[in-house]
């Protein structure tokens, strides 16, 4: 066991913004968050795990098969653990505390 880097989370929170965006899978639903791809981008070592990936077999709307019928191909999507987040921002809030309290000490 070791500490986390506390500037690797702090790069990580300011690399990637949140989102709004239409989920493409479930017919444009709208959506706030974040785009996995970016997110994936700048997450290395023990943080890589955030983002996996899914799989969804995409089929007729038909609720059974039509004789001829060919299925669509098995899709893969990029995945976003979001729960795992709380981590990186864990760390941010930390190093957020600590440089307020540089700040103040400072001031005093």
């Amino acid at each position: 066991q070791e500490t986390a880097s506390l500037p690797a989370m702090m790069a990580m929170f300011e690399a990637v913004n949140v989102k709004t965006y239409e989920r493409n899978d479930l017919s444009g639903q709208k959506r706030v968050g974040f785009i996995a791809q970016e997110l994936e981008a700048c997450l290395t070592g023990n943080f890589a795990h955030i983002v996996g990936q899914g799989t969804t077999q995409s089929t007729s709307a038909a609720t059974e098969p039509v004789e001829g019928e060919i299925p669509m191909a098995e899709e893969t999507f990029k995945t976003v653990d979001y729960s795992r987040l709380v981590t990186v921002l864990w760390g941010v809030c930390k190093t957020m505390a600590k440089r307020l309290d540089d700040l103040e000490s400072r001031l005093s």
